[in-house]
């Protein structure tokens, strides 16, 4: 009788070593499933919502969320249009999950994109830099820069520079 209440006692350890076991390995993969989750999907997620986006220089851009790629997205705030590089967001709120990582095109969408077809409309932007805040139509979209043709000149801006680009909407 005592034999039995021993392997009783013993298998119910294990039970429970091997319940704890699971309920690690559980942890440990959600964890390494956010670890794959990236910004852009977090605000991807979010798409046809407002958006609130705190810039480096302490002020807040917030809009609905029209796109997000892997390193910019794209706010309506009324008639204004903001285009934000991800590395000019402090943080942003409010978010959920993640939405699926970008297939196709999406995925390859880079700043360069959206400033080329900025360029390739002649529109009117202010580019708010680091630096201050520029107006004028960008020319030029080279691998890292744009150009910036405002009245009295044309000024070469670092995309690392750029916290937001501003177009008035249609």
């Amino acid at each position: 009788m005592i034999w039995g209440e021993i392997f009783a006692e013993l298998e119910a350890e294990l039970q429970a070593i091997h319940k704890g076991e699971r309920e690690a390995e559980v942890v440990e993969m959600v964890h390494a499933e956010a670890a794959t989750i990236s910004f852009g999907d977090r605000l991807r997620n979010r798409k046809g919502h407002t958006l609130y986006l705190r810039l480096r220089h302490g002020e807040t851009r917030s809009g609905e969320l029209a796109e997000a790629t892997q390193s910019w997205c794209f706010l309506h705030d009324g008639n204004r249009r903001h285009i934000i590089p991800f590395h000019a967001i402090v943080c942003a709120w409010p978010l959920s999950g993640a939405a699926p990582p970008p297939r196709g095109i999406t995925a390859r969408l880079s700043l360069g994109y959206a400033l080329r077809k900025l360029a390739s409309q002649a529109a009117l932007v202010r580019v708010v830099t680091e630096g201050g805040s520029f107006q004028g139509h960008i020319g030029m979209v080279g691998a890292d820069y744009c150009d910036l043709h405002t009245p009295a000149k044309v000024i070469a801006i670092s995309w690392s520079s750029i916290l937001t680009i501003e177009a008035p909407g249609d």
